[in-house]
């Protein structure tokens, strides 16, 4: 046994230490707990909140993103494509957007679009725009929308090349080519500031050049960047890239019976060339 003086001693550490379980058990009985919301009561809350989604880095737009980005990392089993590509649309608005996520979504959403296409038959816009997709043109329409369906391959199908959301806004580039085993995906440019996209033939039976022409200056300073892209060798190619500085005027004509296309790029001063 103890003597008397070391159990003096031992009382006060003996009674702090009976205080604060005491404190602990009662703090742990009456504190608040934040109530446990189901996901499907959740997910009408970011149906609600994709709503409202801006397109600007506001402080509003920013949170409501990380909301919906933290619930599908609590529930990644639950899926709701509409608001999915809603946030999505709004990232790519952002300064400091996710470019891996965006481009992901929208792959595996248009790859799912693409599966439900009969074999053979070429998706069309208004289904895509009808998924939440966007396609704008630049300048009032004067530049083509980024949708475009053509056999890019030559092989006799439908293939798909679109840009999203577009518009000289940083977009992402696909093409989905069609196969007797399905859709297949290649990625064209991400963050890209896409201006437009053309088709043209190479030869009168055969593979297509791909031209993107991306902003990358300002519109009252316009440098883009010209590329060209040609399927060869079971991949698409890089034949050209380029820039134009200080303007966006390029020609194109056909050579020798059609089976050279000639690219001529130039310079043109953007204020003396509309007075």
């Amino acid at each position: 046994m103890p003597p008397p003086n070391r159990l003096r001693r031992l009382l006060p550490v003996l009674l702090l230490l009976g205080g604060a379980i005491y404190i602990f058990l009662w703090y742990q009985h009456t504190r608040p707990r934040l109530k446990l919301i189901p996901a499907a009561q959740r997910l009408e809350q970011i149906r609600a909140a994709a709503n409202n989604l801006g397109d600007g880095p506001d402080t509003a737009t920013r949170a409501t993103m990380l909301e919906m980005r933290e619930f599908m990392l609590d529930y990644p089993q639950v899926r709701d494509p509409a608001a999915t590509m809603k946030l999505t649309i709004a990232m790519a608005a952002q300064p400091d957007a996710d470019w891996p996520f965006i481009a992901n979504t929208m792959e595996d959403m248009a790859a799912t679009l693409l599966a439900k296409q009969p074999f053979g038959k070429a998706p069309t816009q208004k289904d895509f725009e009808a998924a939440g997709f966007h396609f704008d043109s630049y300048g009032f329409n004067v530049w083509p929308t980024p949708f475009l369906t053509t056999d890019i391959d030559g092989d006799g199908l439908s293939d798909l090349l679109f840009a999203c959301p577009g518009g000289a806004a940083p977009s992402v580039v696909y093409l989905f080519r069609q196969t007797k085993q399905g859709w297949i995906s290649y990625p064209l440019g991400i963050g890209a500031p896409l201006l437009g996209m053309w088709i043209f033939d190479i030869t009168p039976h055969g593979p297509k050049a791909l031209v993107l022409v991306s902003l990358v200056g300002e519109a009252y300073q316009p440098t883009v960047l010209f590329d060209v892209f040609v399927w060869q060798n079971g991949r698409m190619t890089s034949v050209l890239s380029t820039l134009i500085k200080n303007g966006w005027q390029w020609d194109h004509a056909k050579a020798d019976k059609g089976s050279v296309l000639a690219f001529d790029v130039k310079y043109i001063d953007p204020v003396h060339s509309l007075q």
